[in-house]
Protein backbone atom coordinates (compact mmCIF):
# COMPACT_ATOMS: atom_id res chain seq x y z
CA UNK A 1 0.00 0.00 0.00
CA UNK A 2 1.33 3.40 -0.92
CA UNK A 3 2.27 5.79 1.86
CA UNK A 4 0.37 9.03 2.22
CA UNK A 5 1.79 12.44 3.09
CA UNK A 6 -0.73 14.35 5.18
CA UNK A 7 -0.45 18.04 6.06
CA UNK A 8 -2.72 20.28 8.09
CA UNK A 9 -2.30 24.01 8.57
CA UNK A 10 -4.19 27.20 9.30
CA UNK A 11 -4.66 30.03 6.84
CA UNK A 12 -2.13 32.16 8.74
CA UNK A 13 0.42 29.73 10.15
CA UNK A 14 1.43 26.06 10.32
CA UNK A 15 -0.51 23.98 12.83
CA UNK A 16 -0.99 20.33 13.70
CA UNK A 17 -4.72 20.76 14.25
CA UNK A 18 -7.40 21.43 11.70
CA UNK A 19 -9.77 23.88 13.41
CA UNK A 20 -13.31 22.54 13.54
CA UNK A 21 -16.01 24.79 12.18
CA UNK A 22 -19.20 25.68 14.00
CA UNK A 23 -22.58 26.06 12.38
CA UNK A 24 -23.78 24.39 9.21
CA UNK A 25 -25.42 26.85 6.88
CA UNK A 26 -25.89 24.33 4.08
CA UNK A 27 -28.87 24.76 1.80
CA UNK A 28 -29.16 21.74 -0.46
CA UNK A 29 -26.80 20.11 -2.93
CA UNK A 30 -26.41 19.65 -6.65
CA UNK A 31 -24.64 21.24 -9.59
CA UNK A 32 -27.69 23.33 -10.45
CA UNK A 33 -27.64 25.36 -7.24
CA UNK A 34 -26.95 28.93 -8.31
CA UNK A 35 -26.71 31.55 -5.59
CA UNK A 36 -26.39 35.30 -5.41
CA UNK A 37 -23.72 36.89 -7.59
CA UNK A 38 -22.26 38.67 -4.57
CA UNK A 39 -21.18 35.61 -2.57
CA UNK A 40 -17.99 36.34 -0.63
CA UNK A 41 -16.51 32.84 -0.28
CA UNK A 42 -13.14 32.30 1.40
CA UNK A 43 -10.86 29.41 2.32
CA UNK A 44 -9.86 29.13 5.96
CA UNK A 45 -7.97 26.26 7.59
CA UNK A 46 -7.37 23.29 5.29
CA UNK A 47 -5.42 20.06 5.01
CA UNK A 48 -4.29 17.83 2.16
CA UNK A 49 -3.11 14.29 1.62
CA UNK A 50 -1.23 12.87 -1.40
CA UNK A 51 0.52 9.52 -1.97
CA UNK A 52 4.31 9.59 -1.63
CA UNK A 53 4.81 6.66 -4.00
CA UNK A 54 2.85 4.56 -6.49
CA UNK A 55 -0.83 5.43 -6.63
CA UNK A 56 -3.37 6.34 -3.99
CA UNK A 57 -5.92 8.96 -3.12
CA UNK A 58 -5.66 12.73 -3.33
CA UNK A 59 -7.73 14.39 -0.61
CA UNK A 60 -8.25 17.88 0.77
CA UNK A 61 -10.55 19.18 3.49
CA UNK A 62 -11.05 22.88 4.05
CA UNK A 63 -13.18 25.23 6.10
CA UNK A 64 -15.12 27.43 3.70
CA UNK A 65 -16.85 30.58 4.92
CA UNK A 66 -19.42 32.83 3.26
CA UNK A 67 -18.82 36.41 4.39
CA UNK A 68 -21.88 37.77 2.59
CA UNK A 69 -24.43 39.48 4.80
CA UNK A 70 -27.30 37.33 3.52
CA UNK A 71 -28.54 34.98 0.86
CA UNK A 72 -26.69 31.82 -0.04
CA UNK A 73 -23.94 30.79 -2.40
CA UNK A 74 -24.20 28.61 -5.46
CA UNK A 75 -23.13 24.99 -5.14
CA UNK A 76 -19.52 24.73 -3.96
CA UNK A 77 -16.72 23.24 -6.06
CA UNK A 78 -13.23 22.29 -4.89
CA UNK A 79 -10.09 21.43 -6.91
CA UNK A 80 -6.85 20.11 -5.45
CA UNK A 81 -3.90 20.85 -7.74
CA UNK A 82 -0.16 20.41 -8.01
CA UNK A 83 1.27 23.58 -9.52
CA UNK A 84 4.67 24.88 -10.62
CA UNK A 85 3.81 28.25 -9.06
CA UNK A 86 1.78 29.48 -6.07
CA UNK A 87 -1.88 30.36 -6.59
CA UNK A 88 -2.23 33.59 -8.54
CA UNK A 89 1.28 33.46 -10.05
CA UNK A 90 0.48 31.49 -13.21
CA UNK A 91 2.52 28.36 -13.92
CA UNK A 92 1.41 24.89 -15.01
CA UNK A 93 -0.95 22.87 -12.84
CA UNK A 94 -2.12 19.27 -12.67
CA UNK A 95 -5.51 18.58 -11.13
CA UNK A 96 -5.37 15.68 -8.66
CA UNK A 97 -8.92 15.83 -7.28
CA UNK A 98 -12.12 17.64 -8.18
CA UNK A 99 -15.58 17.91 -6.61
CA UNK A 100 -18.59 19.85 -7.90
CA UNK A 101 -22.15 20.12 -6.68
CA UNK A 102 -21.24 20.40 -2.98
CA UNK A 103 -23.71 21.96 -0.53
CA UNK A 104 -24.60 25.62 -0.90
CA UNK A 105 -23.55 27.89 1.97
CA UNK A 106 -25.65 30.62 3.57
CA UNK A 107 -24.17 34.06 4.24
CA UNK A 108 -22.58 34.33 7.67
CA UNK A 109 -21.85 30.59 7.97
CA UNK A 110 -18.83 28.35 7.56
CA UNK A 111 -18.37 24.59 7.35
CA UNK A 112 -15.93 21.89 6.23
CA UNK A 113 -15.91 20.56 2.66
CA UNK A 114 -13.90 17.62 1.29
CA UNK A 115 -12.64 16.68 -2.18
CA UNK A 116 -11.17 13.22 -2.83
CA UNK A 117 -10.25 11.28 -5.99
CA UNK A 118 -7.93 8.43 -7.02
CA UNK A 119 -4.55 9.82 -8.05
CA UNK A 120 -1.78 8.20 -10.11
CA UNK A 121 1.75 9.61 -9.86
CA UNK A 122 2.34 8.62 -13.48
CA UNK A 123 -0.03 11.40 -14.55
CA UNK A 124 2.41 14.09 -13.36
CA UNK A 125 6.08 14.63 -14.33
CA UNK A 126 8.66 14.24 -11.58
CA UNK A 127 9.50 17.40 -9.69
CA UNK A 128 8.59 19.53 -6.67
CA UNK A 129 5.19 21.22 -6.72
CA UNK A 130 3.15 23.72 -4.77
CA UNK A 131 -0.08 22.23 -3.44
CA UNK A 132 -3.05 24.49 -4.24
CA UNK A 133 -6.69 24.34 -3.19
CA UNK A 134 -9.15 26.11 -5.49
CA UNK A 135 -12.60 27.24 -4.34
CA UNK A 136 -15.26 27.61 -7.04
CA UNK A 137 -18.95 28.48 -7.03
CA UNK A 138 -21.69 27.46 -9.43
CA UNK A 139 -22.96 30.59 -11.16
CA UNK A 140 -25.80 30.44 -13.66
CA UNK A 141 -24.77 31.77 -17.03
CA UNK A 142 -21.00 31.26 -16.67
CA UNK A 143 -19.34 29.40 -19.52
CA UNK A 144 -18.07 26.43 -17.48
CA UNK A 145 -20.81 26.52 -14.86
CA UNK A 146 -18.32 27.30 -12.07
CA UNK A 147 -16.47 30.51 -11.25
CA UNK A 148 -13.26 30.48 -9.20
CA UNK A 149 -13.76 32.53 -6.03
CA UNK A 150 -10.56 31.92 -4.10
CA UNK A 151 -7.40 29.84 -3.86
CA UNK A 152 -4.84 28.91 -1.23
CA UNK A 153 -1.28 27.60 -1.47
CA UNK A 154 0.13 25.17 1.09
CA UNK A 155 3.28 26.24 2.90
CA UNK A 156 4.56 22.69 2.31
CA UNK A 157 5.48 21.48 -1.19
CA UNK A 158 5.10 17.95 -2.58
CA UNK A 159 7.87 16.13 -4.46
CA UNK A 160 7.28 13.38 -7.01
CA UNK A 161 10.37 11.29 -7.70
CA UNK A 162 11.46 10.04 -11.10
CA UNK A 163 10.24 6.57 -10.15
CA UNK A 164 6.71 7.88 -9.67
CA UNK A 165 5.80 10.20 -12.51
CA UNK A 166 7.20 11.51 -15.75
CA UNK A 167 7.89 8.17 -17.39
CA UNK A 168 6.02 9.14 -20.58
CA UNK A 169 7.07 12.35 -22.29
CA UNK A 170 3.76 12.62 -24.20
CA UNK A 171 1.27 14.95 -22.62
CA UNK A 172 -2.32 13.85 -23.13
CA UNK A 173 -5.40 16.01 -22.86
CA UNK A 174 -9.17 15.58 -22.95
CA UNK A 175 -11.54 18.51 -22.59
CA UNK A 176 -15.25 18.74 -23.27
CA UNK A 177 -18.06 21.24 -22.70
CA UNK A 178 -21.85 21.65 -22.99
CA UNK A 179 -22.36 18.20 -21.47
CA UNK A 180 -25.55 16.57 -20.25
CA UNK A 181 -25.91 15.43 -16.65
CA UNK A 182 -24.66 16.91 -13.36
CA UNK A 183 -21.53 18.57 -14.81
CA UNK A 184 -21.24 20.92 -17.77
CA UNK A 185 -17.54 20.36 -18.44
CA UNK A 186 -14.82 17.74 -17.92
CA UNK A 187 -11.08 18.14 -18.45
CA UNK A 188 -7.80 16.27 -18.02
CA UNK A 189 -4.19 17.16 -18.82
CA UNK A 190 -1.33 14.85 -17.90
CA UNK A 191 0.96 12.02 -18.90
CA UNK A 192 -1.24 9.00 -18.26
CA UNK A 193 -2.94 7.74 -21.43
CA UNK A 194 -5.46 5.47 -19.69
CA UNK A 195 -6.69 8.29 -17.45
CA UNK A 196 -7.01 10.61 -20.43
CA UNK A 197 -8.95 7.99 -22.40
CA UNK A 198 -11.27 7.47 -19.42
CA UNK A 199 -12.05 11.19 -19.47
CA UNK A 200 -12.71 11.02 -23.21
CA UNK A 201 -15.15 8.12 -22.70
CA UNK A 202 -16.84 10.15 -19.96
CA UNK A 203 -17.27 13.05 -22.39
CA UNK A 204 -18.86 10.72 -24.92
CA UNK A 205 -21.23 9.21 -22.36
CA UNK A 206 -22.25 12.70 -21.21
CA UNK A 207 -23.06 13.63 -24.84
CA UNK A 208 -20.86 16.71 -24.71
CA UNK A 209 -21.27 18.95 -27.73
CA UNK A 210 -17.56 19.87 -27.98
CA UNK A 211 -14.71 17.42 -27.31
CA UNK A 212 -10.99 18.11 -27.75
CA UNK A 213 -8.51 15.29 -27.06
CA UNK A 214 -5.48 13.30 -28.23
CA UNK A 215 -6.17 10.01 -26.46
CA UNK A 216 -9.00 8.17 -28.26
Amino acid sequence: MARQWVYRFTALAMSCILVACSGDGSNGTGGGGGGSSGSDLRIGDWSWSLPSSDSGTATATGTISNHSSGGKSGSIGLRLRLSTAPYGDGGTYYETARADGLSQLSGGYHRDYTVSDPFSLSSVPSGTYYVVLILAEYTAGSGSGYTIRSGATSTTTHTISAGGGGGDSTRYYASCSSCEGPYITYSYSGYDYSTCNAYYQLCVQARCQKILDNCR
